[in-house]
Parts: structure tokens; sequence; C-alpha cells
């Protein structure tokens, strides 16, 4: 019988109802946010963006700078304080080479 049915099913859609309703807070809440977290992925984005483009530069400095470093314990090898203390090089040191790299012509020397 559909109208001893009735009631469940009513008491059922007003259920959906009210949590479609529920739903659609959230939705529009969500969509009230979005502009803002648009806005911090935009300027995460660009951040990144900065950041790779002062990378090849921040290399080379670091490259000069072990050049330095290196020009220094080579000289401090030869005052004759110094030069019976400091151990000899064991080997080369390693290299970090970046395969694919449009900077990877600077990396190759020393």
């Amino acid at each position: 019988d559909v109208s001893a049915d009735l009631p469940g099913l009513v008491t059922s859609t007003r259920r959906a109802m009210e949590n479609v309703a529920e739903v659609s807070r959230g939705i529009r809440a969500a969509a009230a946010r979005a502009p803002a977290i648009a806005g911090r992925v935009d300027a995460a984005a660009e951040n990144v963006r900065a950041a790779s483009t002062d990378l090849p530069a921040a290399a080379r400095s670091l490259r000069r700078a072990a050049r330095g470093a290196e020009e220094i314990v080579e000289a401090a090898r030869g005052s004759w304080l110094i030069r019976g203390r400091l151990r000899a090089p064991e080997a080369e040191p390693p290299r970090l080479l970046m395969d694919g790299s449009p900077y990877s012509y600077q990396e190759a020397a020393p």
C-alpha cells in the first residue's frame, strides 16, 4: 500500500533535502575561499619562478667560493707556519654535474 509508505518516504526526502542544503553550504564556502587559494598558488608559483632564475647565479657564486677556499688552502700549504700541519688532498673531490642542465657547461670545469 502506497499510503503506508508515504510517511517514511516524506521523512527520507526531508533528510535528503537537509543533506543537499548542507552540501550546498559547503560548496558555497569552498567557492568563497577559492580566489584566496588561487592567489596563494599564484604567489607560490612566482616564488618558484624567482628561485629557479636565481639558482644558476647562486651555483656560480658557490663555485667561486669553493675555488677561493681551495686557493686559500693551497696558499696556506705553502706557508712556513702551516706547511707541515695540513694533509695533502687524497683524490680529486667529487663534482656535482647536472646532466641536461642548460648550465652544465659551467659545471664541467672547476
